[in-house]
């Protein structure tokens, strides 16, 4: 993998987890590599919602384009803090995958329930997360594009003119 660093341009992660040396690991993998992700990190539910909802994001970070939520937060559980998300305009479309290092059937249904996007066991290594995280932004957020170049024959009146566009189609898991 190749080191890069982010531009305002990479796709912008919110991490929510309790762990702060947890934090700064991922986010030291989430911005080397390919694709380079900024990331913002925050330990508290109610720091997630304050970010997001209150204006906290100023312009220079954004809103981000996914949310990475831990299940289990010292104040608030990931179903609380997505009911929240959803119930505000700012956050209400950005997709959000809930991660936890013990993966219940109750705990998946309620995220579910509450409007998370998906729900995931945190992988036991950080290359595995870090192929899970860009594997659900290719899915959830930023979709490959197949792109390919047409030429049509358009006829405004005489004479015809070739007209050459690019042609976007939207593929299903880059398929």
């Amino acid at each position: 993998m190749a080191k890069t660093v982010p531009t305002p341009d990479d796709p912008t992660v919110l991490l929510v987890d309790d762990n702060l040396m947890f934090l700064r690991v991922l986010s030291a993998v989430l911005e080397k590599g390919v694709p380079a992700f900024r990331t913002h990190g925050v330990t508290t539910g109610a720091a997630a919602l304050a970010y997001l909802c209150d204006g906290v994001a100023g312009p220079a970070s954004g809103t981000p384009d996914f949310i990475l939520l831990d299940f289990h937060l010292p104040d608030l559980d990931a179903p609380d803090v997505v009911q929240k998300l959803r119930r505000s305009l700012s956050s209400a479309n950005i997709p959000v995958l809930v991660l936890t290092q013990a993966h219940w059937a109750e705990d998946e249904a309620a995220a579910l329930a509450a409007g998370a996007t998906a729900f995931h066991a945190k992988p036991s290594s950080l290359a595995e997360l870090r192929r899970l995280i860009v594997e659900f932004w290719q899915r959830e957020v930023r979709p490959p594009l197949d792109v390919t170049s047409s030429e049509v024959a358009c006829s405004l009146g005489s004479p015809t003119i070739p007209i050459h566009f690019r042609h976007w189609r939207w593929t299903a898991g880059g398929q």
